[in-house]
């Protein structure tokens, strides 16, 4: 970013009282002031404006030149999947974009807290991850909960991506609820620490399955549901002994059940997961 004028006139002045040469010559020192020896109208304060003006004027010149390099770039360069993610995240809901470009004027909406909180309730996409298959881009977004988008939302922000994207690519949005998620668990336990339940004996807490609701809540948007390691989250449990998993299914409707085999992606990027969904069976070691 180019300097002011008078911020660059006065690196100058201070250049000129910190000349050895220019000391001997007007009888000063590095400490005396440029301002107290030479008056705003004398040859030397003069010819130093002239040389800050000279050196301002390039600096913008050199920032125009580079702010239109960025956009020449940018207009050329074939966009990332984490650059339709942090597009994605950017939409504003009930903003238009500025004409001609991909981005939104948000300078009259920063003025205070309460337009500043308009932006946040406007960013409405929480969630996005992207994925490359058949030569189409599949984008899933999410409000927070996770959530879906609504019919309006939705079709507010297809037209926005309609919009942002590179010309020729083929984009397949997906908001949805999250897919259901059904377990089949056998637990051998230590009767000193847990209950025939699964409650703990210390505290009568449902350990078990609440180790199971962490592992699964904590999954990051679109992550992978792996069961080794959900039964490793399980065998963490103090008084569990072994896990074994019978079955594992889920449904992106919740009529169709597809087997989770040792690991799956949520079509939505989340599971609509309730405990009511894990029938466990407890055997005593």
């Amino acid at each position: 970013m180019s300097r002011t004028i008078s911020d660059i006139q006065t690196e100058l002045q201070n250049e000129f009282m910190h000349n050895a040469t220019l000391q001997r010559l007007y009888g000063f020192t590095a400490d005396d002031s440029f301002t107290a020896k030479f008056n705003a109208v004398s040859i030397e304060s003069l010819l130093l404006y002239i040389v800050a003006s000279a050196i301002y004027t390039l600096e913008v010149v050199f920032d125009q030149h580079t702010a239109e390099v960025e956009a020449i770039v940018a207009e050329q360069k074939a966009h990332t999947a984490r650059w339709y993610v942090n597009k994605a995240k950017a939409f504003l809901y009930g903003q238009p974009l500025v004409d001609g470009t991909d981005g939104y004027d948000t300078s009259s909406l920063t003025t205070d807290d309460a337009e500043r909180k308009k932006i946040a309730s406007a960013q409405i996409v929480t969630f996005a991850a992207v994925t490359e298959d058949s030569a189409t881009l599949h984008l899933k977004v999410a409000k927070s909960g996770p959530a879906p988008l609504t019919d309006d939302e939705l079709a507010a922000f297809t037209a926005y991506m309609a919009e942002v994207k590179d010309a020729g690519v083929r984009l397949n949005i997906v908001s949805q609820a999250g897919d259901y998620l059904k377990l089949r668990l056998e637990i051998i336990y230590d009767p000193m620490l847990l209950s025939a339940d699964g409650l703990s004996t210390a505290n009568g807490a449902a350990v078990v399955r609440n180790a199971i609701k962490a592992y699964i809540e904590g999954l990051p948007y679109n992550g992978e549901l792996r069961i080794n390691a959900m039964v490793d989250a399980i065998q963490a449990v103090s008084g569990v002994v072994m896990v074994h998993p019978v079955s594992a299914q889920y449904s992106e409707t919740g009529s169709t059940w597809q087997s989770v085999g040792n690991r799956c992606t949520p079509a939505s990027g989340y599971f609509d997961f309730s405990l009511a969904d894990i029938e466990i069976s407890y055997s005593p070691n």
